[in-house]
């Protein structure tokens, strides 16, 4: 083999390490490329799965948003409500400051009481209230993965990259 053909060779075992590292390597081609796009769109890490696809479709995760606003420079702060139970869904208030705006941004988040990530409800509630503030706040037109509740993002043990 020459040194030329390693030089194209390496590359491509790398980015193939790199994908499948991130759950990218076993997406459509065109999945990909939509996921690879959107995060270089809004400079995310995909290593730090700013970025997930679910179902093929790729979505935004909080933080990712949290990302974005920070960069931003007019990031000034967040707050949540406690959640509560309303009915049969935990309920709880997202606000989100920007340094540039008069008003903040409040949206309100909701997650089943009874489902299959009921341990965790609460805390799915505020993420939910989270992101979609800070979509807002921050002009954010892609999807986040909070707002399906009919899947769970499977929890992926750590992954190790190794260059060898």
């Amino acid at each position: 083999m020459t040194e030329n053909a390693l030089a194209t060779v390496a590359p491509r075992t790398l980015d193939l390490a790199l994908l499948k590292a991130v759950g990218l390597d076993k997406a459509a081609p065109e999945q990909r490329q939509l996921a690879i796009n959107i995060a270089e769109r809004y400079e995310l890490d995909l290593l730090l799965k700013h970025l997930v696809l679910i179902e093929g479709r790729p979505y935004l995760t909080r933080d990712a948003l949290l990302h974005i606003a920070h960069r931003s420079g007019q990031f000034d702060g967040i707050g949540t409500t406690t959640p509560e139970i309303v009915g049969d869904e935990w309920r709880c208030t997202a606000t989100v400051w920007r340094k540039d705006m008069s008003h903040p941004f409040i949206y309100g988040g909701r997650y089943p009481a009874k489902g299959g990530n009921a341990r965790f409800a609460p805390e799915m509630a505020i993420k939910v209230a989270e992101s979609m503030a800070l979509r807002r706040a921050f002009n954010v037109a892609a999807p986040v993965a909070e707002e399906r509740w009919d899947v769970e993002i499977p929890a992926e043990p750590p992954v190790r990259v190794s260059l060898a």
